[in-house]
């Protein structure tokens, strides 16, 4: 009776045991996604960071996107850039875009809202982009006290943050933002003029201080993730030989 008792209790421990293993099988198999016909695991579903950065549109820093091509900071050279990379873009983001620009430190502040220059204004209407303009004001409201701190010229870089935030998209960028904490404290008052093809010139008054809970850091893409360098410079220079 004791062997009897010893075998049925020694085979419930066997049964116990194979039912967790089973158990956690198909645990991981539910986490892993629906098998595919080769019987390999499908694709995890996204996390919801990736799938807020996928949303279809997407914003780029333009100027470090004109450094990156080894193009002199001009109108021309950032038509030029709009003009090759917007339809390589497009083949992954289908929706919005959007370029963030700004006016030079070093030079007077242009009128905001004023007219494009010829090459820019066609290169938007040709390849249906946006193109955001941040200039600092001639007479700028109160903001924070300037230190010379180089953050403080950054207004680009915080303004392709304000407008991911409201696309919820990502940015394309090389760029990494290292200093975007204290953008918001830091960046004094400026104004973002949106150009579009189909539509009058939009101005807005931006106060970064006001933006500490509105807008957060993007996800940022490498521009070598999405362009080949090759194949921008070759739309360069087939665009110039059409123009």
């Amino acid at each position: 009776m004791d062997l009897k008792r010893a075998l049925l209790i020694a085979l419930w421990v066997v049964v116990a045991f194979v039912a967790v293993v089973f158990g956690a099988l198909l645990v991981a198999l539910s986490r892993a996604g629906p098998v595919a016909g080769g019987g390999e695991p499908g694709p995890r579903r996204p996390r919801r960071r990736d799938r807020r950065a996928e949303s279809g549109h997407a914003v780029v820093d333009a100027m470090n996107l004109v450094h990156w091509a080894g193009l002199r900071p001009s109108d021309e050279s950032l038509a030029a850039v709009i003009g090759a990379a917007t339809p390589l873009l497009r083949a992954r983001f289908p929706g919005n875009i959007v370029y963030v620009s700004k006016d030079r430190d070093s030079a007077e502040a242009a009128p905001a809202g004023g007219p494009l220059s010829a090459p820019l204004a066609a290169a938007l209407e040709r390849t249906r982009a946006v193109l955001v303009r941040v200039s600092r004001y001639t007479d700028p409201p109160a903001g924070p006290p300037a230190e010379g701190h180089h953050t403080e010229r950054a207004r680009d870089d915080l303004h392709t943050a304000v407008v991911a935030t409201r696309l919820r998209c990502a940015v394309i960028s090389n760029d990494r933002m290292a200093d975007f904490p204290q953008m918001p404290a830091r960046v004094p008052p400026y104004i973002a003029t949106e150009y579009a093809y189909w539509r009058a010139p939009r101005v807005e008054p931006v106060k970064p201080a006001g933006l500490r809970a509105a807008v957060r850091r993007p996800r940022i893409i490498p521009i070598e993730d999405v362009l080949s360098r090759a194949a921008l410079l070759e739309e360069i220079a087939i665009g110039k030989s059409r123009s």
